[in-house]
């Protein structure tokens, strides 16, 4: 192999070459991303459901007494 055919393939080589860098970074920022949304999203969750189940336990008390009521106006 001559030098201009080793020239010509180090060329084509270099026109070949991945750069890393940018797929690197693009992939950290989605990890970066992801490791802050996917916690507060389950936390707002949580607290969503929280509050479902306080209403409904309001619910629950009010129809107790509402209940409690009408069967003292029975009597």
């Amino acid at each position: 192999m001559n030098l201009e055919e080793e020239k010509l393939l180090f060329k084509l080589i270099e026109k070949r070459k991945i750069y890393w860098e940018p797929l690197v970074a693009a992939g950290a920022i989605l990890v970066a991303i992801f490791a802050v949304m996917v916690p507060l999203f389950i936390h707002s969750d949580n607290a969503a459901r929280a509050q479902i189940e306080a209403i409904r336990q309001d619910i629950k008390d009010f129809h107790q007494e509402l209940y409690k009521i009408k069967f003292e106006n029975k009597k």
